[in-house]
């Protein structure tokens, strides 16, 4: 599903909101079923346990600043049980630059998609939407 959104917005069309809304619940609602498993039996199939990345995406296309942090939670979830599965030591310092660093990148990513100038503007502006905290 989420790679159609990416295709359009490389062409230059936005998603609809409430197909993209509803798409986002659901996702979610995959991805924290996932989240609740042992770390060991998270699937990869991403109709499954669906991409942290699309759902970042989409809460930014939706300009939703809680969603964007339900996300970040997500992510720090992904990347803290990833070390503890590896038996490393990373402290949450670490993992908190970690995340920061990840979605600064999946940022960097998702301004790429705008396939020219007037489209890329139209994306800083819902990401800077997206990013604010009350």
């Amino acid at each position: 599903m989420f790679e159609q959104i990416i295709s359009g917005l490389k062409e230059g069309r936005m998603p609809l909101r409430p197909q993209l809304k509803m798409w986002l619940d659901v996702a979610v609602t995959k991805k924290l079923g996932v989240l609740k498993q042992p770390y060991l039996f998270w699937q990869s199939d991403h109709k499954i346990n669906p991409s942290a990345a699309h759902l970042l995406w989409a809460a930014i296309l939706l300009e939703d600043p809680d969603a964007v942090q339900m996300v970040k939670g997500i992510i720090t979830t992904e990347m803290s049980e990833g070390v503890a599965a590896g038996a490393g030591k990373g402290s949450s310092k670490d993992i908190a630059n970690a995340v920061d660093t990840y979605v600064a990148s999946l940022v960097e990513e998702f301004l790429g998609f705008g396939p020219d100038e007037s489209f890329r503007k139209e994306l800083v502006r819902r990401v800077d939407t997206a990013f604010l905290v009350a």
